[in-house]
């Protein structure tokens, strides 16, 4: 089983990023939803396979990913268990929906320029 521990802070221009790992839970806090694309360029940057990395931590379904914006909109990302792990390896939920579209919005059309 996967046990993971500790802090990070990155700065991209004027805006933070507070990566915090405890056990196997991993939380994002994003100080501007925007930041979001910032974290995708970076593990495509560094070439990392989130699917390996799952099949890597076993099993367990208390491991997750947690995204957190100051407007307290959240996006979690956790293993799926039993037979729609198969074809759905990842189970997403996500809070206040209307927000995390607008935002995704905003993000294609600056990722499209």
């Amino acid at each position: 089983m996967l046990s993971i521990h500790g802090a990070l802070v990155m700065e991209v221009d004027d805006k933070t990023i507070h990566l915090l790992a405890n056990e196997q839970t991993i939380t994002l806090h994003l100080s501007d939803p925007t930041l979001l694309i910032a974290c995708l360029e970076l593990v495509r940057a560094l070439k990392l396979n989130f699917r390996s990395f799952m099949r890597g931590v076993g099993s367990s379904p208390l491991f997750r990913l947690i995204i957190t914006v100051p407007s307290g909109a959240t996006i979690t990302v956790t293993e799926r268990t039993g037979w729609p792990k198969r074809f759905l390896p990842l189970s997403i939920v996500i809070t206040n929906k209307p927000y995390w579209l607008k935002i995704m919005s905003k993000l294609w059309q600056c990722y499209r320029r």
